[in-house]
């Protein structure tokens, strides 16, 4: 059963996007969730049919919500101009909007990064912003599990940018999710201190074709695993760094799967997205519930915690370096032959740190097939081999962003 949403046409129905009445109770954690996912909803449901290549930066804090619509791809004819946008958002409670251009913030494709818009964090102060409003921005930090709970009660006093965009072409989407990868190990490795993350917990709400979704999760769905060796490993490093959540979902008759994606037609959008004719995989995307030609909402969220072979990675313990060097050594591994023994690749890789290894972590397994713990445990044994390789060291200087000067 395949399931296609709705589209909704409506720019105006905002009724139900009420200001916060005075005194309300519930904690800051569960308010500003149950608020912000309230208003992701009643967002796509009024936008969703005018966003095409237009995303979108839209950051909620305590007590504001601000959209920041990045400038349009397409022509600009289709797009409000910013006098109108402002207008637009005036009819929201506690709303400012402004244009900028995702494409140069993440530094995809040709396009140089420019420094993060700052204003964009404050756009509901418009001209009374102030120097100690910079205070109220923390970066995107690692915490140990038994600290996330006590975290829980702070973290929502900070600010933090929400992209939401709509990308036109499969290209666009697997750029983008790359380079958000690409700004975590940056951030998480403190190689630089200027991404997107150095603002907050910095996520993504968009829209992924079936094809752009499934090499996504397809280290964490069993179900997928006649996806290519080299797409589950890069899965692997992205389930590593990001949550995937479905924004949108319907009760499933798969017995594997409880519920299933609902994806909307590339006509529900104005402009219409570009028919996608075939992908990989066709019949067998199919079967799982994701189906050609629907795009799925979704969102990305960074992890809070994380742990790589066994052990905590914190913002305070220094291994956020080892990120780097475990996507090297991913990537490494995914381009292997698939059928390929897993001593066979460790000791054509690592030769010196082979031997260290124990014989039921390299076991008989094809490395194609070996789980993602063993290559975690594998890892910790080659780590110090593997940082001092050539290849390692151009995969962090390939890993920098070019800036703008």
């Amino acid at each position: 059963m395949h399931s296609e949403c709705t589209p909704y046409n409506s720019l105006t129905q905002y009724k139900d996007l009420k200001p916060r009445p005075e005194g309300y109770n519930k904690s800051l954690f569960a308010r500003e969730a149950e608020d912000f996912e309230s208003n992701v909803d009643m967002f796509f449901k009024n936008c969703n049919t005018w966003m095409r290549g237009e995303p979108i930066i839209r950051e909620v804090d305590l007590w504001n919500l601000t959209i920041c619509i990045l400038r349009p791809v397409p022509p600009a004819q289709i797009f409000p101009a910013p006098a109108q946008l402002r207008k637009f958002a005036d009819k929201i409670p506690n709303v400012a909007a402004y244009r900028a251009d995702i494409y140069t913030l993440m530094g995809v494709g040709r396009k140089k990064t420019a420094q993060f818009p700052k204003k964009l964090m404050f756009a509901d102060l418009r001209k009374n912003e102030s120097p100690e409003q910079y205070n109220n921005i923390q970066p995107w930090t690692l915490t140990s599990s038994s600290e996330s709970e006590s975290e829980n009660d702070r973290l929502p006093k900070f600010r933090r940018p929400h992209l939401l965009a709509v990308l036109p072409t499969i290209t666009m989407q697997k750029a983008i999710l790359d380079s958000m990868i690409q700004h975590a190990l940056l951030h998480l490795s403190e190689i630089d201190g200027d991404t997107v993350f150095r603002y907050g917990e910095t996520n993504l709400m968009t829209f992924l074709a079936s094809g752009i979704l499934s090499q996504f999760i397809c280290s964490t769905d069993d179900r997928l695993n006649f996806l290519s060796h080299q797409h589950r490993r890069h899965s692997a490093l992205f389930d590593k760094l990001f949550e995937l959540k479905m924004l949108q979902t319907i009760p499933s008759e798969d017995s594997e799967s409880s519920e299933s994606p609902c994806g909307f037609k590339a006509t529900s959008f104005h402009p219409e997205l570009p028919t996608i004719k075939k992908t990989t995989h066709e019949k067998k995307l199919a079967d799982v519930n994701l189906k050609l030609g629907l795009q799925y909402p979704v969102q990305i969220l960074p992890r809070k915690n994380l742990s790589l072979s066994g052990k905590e990675v914190t913002s305070e313990n220094g291994l956020g370096r080892s990120l780097v060097d475990y996507a090297c050594f991913l990537t490494q591994i995914g381009r292997q032959p698939n059928a390929k023994g897993v001593e066979q690749v460790v000791r054509s890789l690592w030769p010196q740190s082979a031997d260290s290894i124990p014989p039921d972590v390299l076991s008989d397994h094809k490395i194609g097939q070996i789980p993602v713990d063993h290559l975690e445990s594998i890892f910790q044994h080659v780590h110090k081999e593997l940082q001092s390789t050539q290849i390692a060291q151009a995969y962090c200087n390939e890993l920098k962003i070019k800036r703008v000067v």
